[in-house]
């Protein structure tokens, strides 16, 4: 099913273990209590978060590019194209706890959606009003 298991936020698993549906299903969570000051605002969002997905896009039309593209990007307007790196980690770091925000959050679904699952199983297997 999946490579890793439901653990506090932030911590690893210490080696790859596929998590079964019965073992997503049982695992039990609590609504976060995690100050959210590391995460933008929606005033910051709303502010600064248009800007970063224009520099994702230019690093995703950076991925498409040859080596050979980039150098003569370089030659072209060597500062410009370097500033390009500021503006990435900008966005890097803008973005960094979404990543594991919506990991985290996935894995919520995962073993909620195992622990539905799990008991549809259970009331199939059981005989309907007691009657064997």
């Amino acid at each position: 099913m999946a490579t890793k298991t439901c653990k506090k936020p932030g911590q690893k698993p210490s080696k790859a273990h596929i998590v079964t549906e019965k073992e997503a299903a049982a695992i039990d969570f609590e609504p976060w209590s995690v100050d959210m000051k590391f995460l933008p605002t929606n005033d910051e969002f709303i502010k600064d978060g248009l800007s970063h997905l224009i520099t994702c896009r230019l690093a995703l039309g950076v991925m498409y590019m040859t080596k050979a593209k980039i150098m003569d990007m370089f030659e072209e307007d060597g500062d410009a194209t370097a500033e390009l790196i500021d503006y990435f980690k900008r966005s890097l770091s803008f973005f960094s706890h979404f990543s594991e925000l919506l990991e985290l959050a996935g894995w919520r679904l995962v073993c909620a959606g195992s622990s539905v699952l799990q008991e549809e199983s259970r009331r199939k297997q059981q005989p309907l009003n007691g009657n064997v």
